[in-house]
């Protein structure tokens, strides 16, 4: 069958995950059309109701296309293709750096992110190990997880992971709340605070206050920011916690209170 059956009518292209016009049967890419199903049909200007060409998707992934890496001669069908150019030897990976222009091989690549980038390496090697379990019960934010001590926990009022257990053995040195983690708001426990760190991809050294708000120390006075601006009025303040410097909120100060006890 002639592939110019299977172009989109709008990028002129062969249709990616082709969807078809109920109208006057043209066949679209599925993004094409994203954004534009309350206006007319673009092809007929009818009222637009589109279905999964399912058929066309079969033929359209069994079409030979060549790896569009350079270097790479191989001929591999559509449906494919994507598996393929994500594993092939003659990709150029590109340094995700703002400041660095590398681009090169897998092999090459690896060894200047050791050289080139070692601290940014080493402090975010533990999410490339994280279980299938974990990725998934960080990422969705309606299910029940499991922290560390086996014990449910939820997200809570403040955008923490809240267990309602004890404080762990700190619970002692918090004077700011009941000694419980939640279970909606105020202080969580280590196995929590991991639960946080994780589902929120925060590097080494970043925290979250009481309040939900990712905070870091910072480098010129020592002190807690969240940078949010919730100081307005506060006198020798610009309304903001930080970023760097002068007063801050009242829930990075008790992170100040608490780093070389409770986050020790």
């Amino acid at each position: 069958m002639d592939e110019s059956s299977f172009i989109c009518a709008i990028c002129l292209e062969i249709a990616d995950e082709a969807v078809e016009t109920n109208c006057c049967h043209h066949l679209f890419c599925e993004r094409c059309l994203n954004g534009m199903l309350e206006r007319p049909c673009p092809h007929c200007r009818k009222n637009l109701k589109v279905e999964v060409a399912h058929f066309a998707r079969r033929i359209i992934g069994n079409m030979m296309v060549e790896c569009k890496h350079s270097g790479c001669e191989l001929k591999i069908s559509r449906s494919e293709l994507e598996q393929h150019q994500s594993k092939c030897e003659h990709r150029l990976y590109t340094c995700p750096s703002k400041t660095c222009v590398f681009s090169g091989s897998k092999r090459n690549f690896a060894t200047h992110l050791c050289e080139a980038h070692q601290t940014e390496v080493v402090n975010n090697a533990e999410k490339c190990f994280l279980t299938d379990e974990q990725k998934t019960s960080t990422k969705d934010r309606i299910r029940k997880t499991t922290n560390k001590y086996g014990r449910s926990a939820r997200l809570g009022e403040s955008g923490k992971y809240y267990c309602a257990g004890r404080l762990d053995i700190n619970y002692r040195y918090c004077s700011c709340c009941d000694a419980h983690c939640g279970p909606t708001n105020g202080c969580n426990c280590s196995g929590c605070m991991e639960l946080d760190i994780a589902a929120r991809q925060l590097p080494r050294h970043w925290y979250v206050n009481r309040q939900g708000a990712t905070a870091r120390r910072s480098k010129e006075n020592g002190r807690m920011y969240c940078g949010r601006r919730v100081l307005v009025g506060t006198p020798g303040c610009d309304g903001y916690c930080g970023p760097e410097n002068g007063p801050n909120c009242q829930s990075c100060a008790i992170l100040d209170s608490q780093i070389a006890t409770r986050y020790a």
